[in-house]
Order: structure tokens, then C-alpha cells, then sequence
């Protein structure tokens, strides 16, 4: 028995098993400790093109001014609602059922551990089990008065919560219903902003009209920092929150100028928009989304001719057979031109669209007017126009159809400045626009300028906040994808390889040993 302990080949053997026990364990040892250590400063590269997993710069500039003085103490809770590793179950799940993105649940989990470990002092991730933890589940469920799922997202700050379903994180094709960019980045940003601000601003539609807006316009609101509401204002008052008042494809016209109050008990609602505006220590704004086919509403035409210089010509509409965007046979999807002088308002409204040279298209527009010498209050300018190719198609009143050649405005912002506390600088705004289709789920889309003059007037008008200005991120233009299930692979590859490599080299030292 002592022999075979002295045996030669006993000991080399003995020493090669020892030394593959002591690499593998060597091998586990620093794979937990890179783990722990990524899990607390992040150790993963973004390989993406789009850097799907990453936060730009904008969410830090719109969370320093959003925030202001509350930016070092924000203090913001993401919870999902399952254990962590669940999610890479979820994602088989979503991908057996829809065909595409591996990665649906688990990219926005990462996105949001990112969050944590760019503000360790402000964001935490965790993860609940709302069958284990009822009373923080029923908190949500009693206030909100909504189901709660695997599938949603609760961002709890220290004023109020959000809560988010996993989809709303993704940007979806109208006509195919399709995922095709990630808007993950846009809307946790706007989510941490809308939870930790004491009261966040309001934006109030009208309606009562015949209003109407597609789902992708609303979303945009939605996805910055302020709380959409809808007012009547036949019945009900502006909630004093308002910061911008949004009149979008009206049918009938608001009670006011010509008829005062309304035989019928209907208030006088131009005199409330008047009002709003007229505000002195809010320095309010106002939208107003018009079309070719729109009537001619005369109490808000005259409201805006009268206070604020704009207006738009009822059946006046536009084509434009050199600059348009083919559809069928129709020119009535014109391209704008860019106008206004550098460095004012009109001109940063689509400042954005027009130096990365992207189009911005306006479907079935009306005509605009404006009041170049101004009002006593306020100073109107086109911000677009159509090109000199265009021209306006109305009737003649006898049955004919008129044209008339030339350039006409179909976007047009008034300027209104005063002085406010300490004399800085305020301003308010009403801008309109000449065609309703400018919101459509088709043209507000990535692929068009809309957009961003959309947030660029959000932005001039919320005077004191900064909304998030974070572009989709695009999936085909992704240049590697490496899924969840992929990474989980590649990483016990790359775990067990070398070891099992390591213990056949061992095997076959000891095996050769035996034999010497």
C-alpha cells in the first residue's frame, strides 16, 4: 500500500488532478468576483450601433434642468414585478409567441440596472414577487386602479409613481404592428422626471369640438415630464397645472366673440382660452392643429388673428407636384421649406429637423396668414412654408376650382415676450399648424422632421423644464445583436471550456504517467 503512494505515477497524477481542481475552482472564484463587480460598476460594453443599453448625455442635461435644485437628492425605486432571472424565461416566452425580439423584457431590466449604476446615490433596481409581497402590490393597485404584472414597471420617486407596462418601452408600426426601434432611453428618463417632480405640468386637450389625434401624437406628451388631460371648456375650467393648451383638429367652433355666452348654458370658452393666455405669472402657451377641410371656426380665427397674428384660409388647399410625397396620384403630402431668421423662436422650432437635413411633411394642409407688422402683444413669423412650386386649390363659388401659385406658410409661431420676476425674460407662445395629418401615427414617426418640431415646441414653451429630446433607437440598424439566451451561452462556454480542457489535459498527463 505504501508503494503505490511512492509510485512516481501516483504522484504526477495525483498532482495533475490537484492542479486542475485549483484552476476550475480558481476559474469559479474569479467569475463570481467579475460578476459582483460588474453588477456594482458595470463592467458590459455596449456593442450595439444604436447603443441600445446605454444613457446619452441628454438624460443627464434633461435631468440637471428638469430637476433643478432636487437634481443631487432625486431618489427613484424601479420596480419589476418577478425575480431577475425570470425575465430570460419571459423573453423565450415573447419570442415562441410574437416571432420577434429575443430580448424584449430583459433589455429594459438592463436599461434600468444601467440607470443605477450611472446614479448609485439616486436609482435603485429591485426585484418582487407581488404574490410574496401583496401589501406592496395592493399599495399600487388600490391607488391606481389597474392590474399589475410581470409585464409592468413601477418608477416610484419621491413625490409620485409611475407605472409603465414592458411594451410601452418599445416603438411600435402603425400598419404592422411590429416593434421596430427601442424607446427605453426617452421614456425612463421622462418616467424619472414625471415621479420625482413635486407637481408635474399639465397639458390639456381640448374637446367637445369634434377633436380628434392619433395615439402616436398623444404618446409623445405621454413620453416627456408632463401629465395629459383633457378640459371641455363648454363645462369645465383649464386645470390651473397648464402649462400648454392643445386645440387639434377642431370640427366646431368654441363659444366666444360673436355669440358671448350661450343660450344653452355653455360658457364662453374664447374667453378662457383668453384668460389662460393672458396669464401673467404662468406664461402659458397654446397649439392649434388645423386642415383644409377645417371650417371656417370664426370666434378662434379671430381670436388668433386678433391676439396673436396668425390665422389660417378655409378651403384653401395645398399641393405641391415638385416637392411632395407621392401618394397614388395626389400631391396633397407637401415637404416644408425651413424658414424663419436664425436664433428666433420660429427658427429654433425646427432647428433640429432642418440642420440634419430631414424632412418635414404636412398632408391635406391649409393655407396660413400672418400679420407681418405684428400685434400690440405679439410677433408672428412662419417657421415653414411651402416652396415656390406649391399652390392652393379653393373654389371659385360657382362650381369651379381656383389655383393659385406660390409659397404659403403652413406652420406659423407667435412670439409674445414679457418681463417676469427679477426682469428675466418670459415668453408664450401659440403655434399653428396647418394640417392635422402632421400628428398622424404615419408622419410623426423617426423617418420625419414632425417630431422634433413637436418636442421643440414643448420645449420652448415649458420655459422652466427641459423635455428629454432622446431619439428611438432602431433596431435594424443595430451592427451586432447578442440576445439574452446567446450571452448566457457564450458565457458557460466560456466558463466550462477551459476547465474541461484543463481536466483532459490532466487526464491524459495522468493517464500517460501510468505508462511511464
Amino acid at each position: 500500500m505504501n508503494n503505490i503512494f511512492k509510485n512516481k505515477r501516483f504522484k504526477y497524477g495525483s498532482f495533475a488532478v490537484a492542479m486542475t481542481v485549483i484552476v476550475i475552482a480558481a476559474i469559479i472564484i474569479l467569475n463570481l468576483i467579475v460578476t459582483s463587480i460588474d453588477q456594482k460598476v458595470g463592467l458590459r460594453i455596449d456593442l450595439t450601433k444604436e447603443q441600445l443599453y446605454s444613457i446619452s448625455d441628454e438624460t443627464d442635461q434633461a435631468l440637471r434642468i428638469g430637476l433643478g435644485d432636487e437634481y443631487d437628492s432625486f431618489d427613484i425605486t424601479i420596480y419589476f414585478l418577478a425575480e431577475r432571472d425570470l425575465f430570460t424565461y419571459y423573453d423565450s416566452a415573447y419570442y415562441s409567441s410574437s416571432g420577434t425580439d429575443r430580448e424584449h423584457f430583459t433589455r429594459v431590466r438592463d436599461l434600468a440596472e444601467e440607470y443605477e449604476r450611472l446614479y448609485p446615490n439616486n436609482v435603485r433596481v429591485e426585484y418582487i414577487d407581488i404574490n410574496k409581497e401583496p401589501e406592496l402590490a395592493n399599495k399600487y393597485l388600490n391607488e391606481s386602479q389597474t392590474t399589475l404584472s410581470y409585464q409592468n414597471v413601477i418608477i416610484q420617486g419621491k413625490h409620485h409613481y409611475r407605472i409603465r407596462s414592458i411594451n410601452s418601452f418599445y416603438a411600435t408600426d402603425t400598419d404592422s404592428g411590429k416593434l421596430y426601434a427601442f424607446a427605453g432611453e426617452k421614456n425612463m428618463t421622462a418616467s424619472i422626471l414625471q415621479a420625482s417632480l413635486p407637481e408635474a405640468p399639465v397639458i390639456s386637450f381640448t374637446v367637445g369640438h369634434g377633436e380628434s389625434w392619433s395615439k402616436g401624437f398623444e404618446d409623445i406628451f405621454t413620453a416627456t415630464e408632463f401629465e395629459v388631460k383633457k378640459v371641455d371648456l363648454a363645462t369645465e375650467d383649464i386645470d390651473p397645472k397648464t402649462k400648454i393648451l392643445v386645440v387639434y383638429n377642431p370640427v366646431s367652433d368654441f363659444y366666444g366673440y360673436t355669440g358671448g355666452d350661450n343660450t344653452e348654458g355653455k360658457g364662453n370658452e374664447i374667453d378662457k382660452i383668453s384668460a389662460f393666455m393672458a396669464d401673467k405669472e404662468n406664461f402659458n402657451s397654446m397649439m392649434v392643429f388645423v386642415n383644409s377641410s377645417t371650417e371656417d371656426l370664426k370666434n378662434l380665427r379671430e381670436y388668433l388673428w386678433e391676439s396673436w397674428g396668425i390665422d389660417y384660409i378655409p378651403n384653401y388647399k395645398l399641393a405641391d407636384e415638385k416637392n411632395s410625397i407621392v401618394n397614388g396620384s395626389d400631391y396633397y403630402s407637401i415637404i416644408g421649406n425651413y424658414s424663419a431668421e436664425e436664433n428666433t423662436a420660429a427658427y429654433l422650432l425646427h432647428k433640429a429637423a432642418s440642420t440634419a437635413n430631414i424632412r418635414t411633411v404636412l398632408r391635406n394642409a391649409v393655407a396660413l396668414r400672418i400679420n407681418t407688422a405684428g400685434t400690440m402683444t405679439a410677433k408672428p413669423a412662419a417657421a415653414v412654408s411651402t416652396y415656390d412650386t406649391a399652390y392652393a386649390l379653393h373654389s371659385d363659388g360657382q362650381g369651379g376650382v381656383i389655383r393659385e401659385n406660390g409659397s404659403y406658410p403652413v406652420i406659423a409661431l407667435s412670439t409674445s415676450h414679457t418681463y417676469g420676476d427679477n426682469n428675466a425674460s418670459k415668453y408664450k407662445y401659440v403655434m399653428l399648424v396647418g394640417s392635422t395629418d402632421f400628428g398622424s401615427d404615419s408622419f410623426i414617426s423617426n423617418s420625419f422632421g414632425n417630431r422634433s418640431i413637436v418636442y421643440s415646441a414643448i420645449r420652448n414653451m415649458s420655459t422652466d423644464r427641459v423635455i428629454p429630446d432622446i431619439d428611438y433607437k432602431k433596431f435594424e440598424e443595430t451592427a451586432l445583436t447578442l440576445t439574452s439566451e446567446q450571452a448566457e451561452k457564450l458565457t458557460w462556454f466560456v466558463t466550462l471550456t477551459f476547465p474541461l480542457i484543463i481536466i483532459c489535459v490532466g487526464i491524459a498527463v495522468f493517464v500517460r504517467r501510468r505508462h511511464l
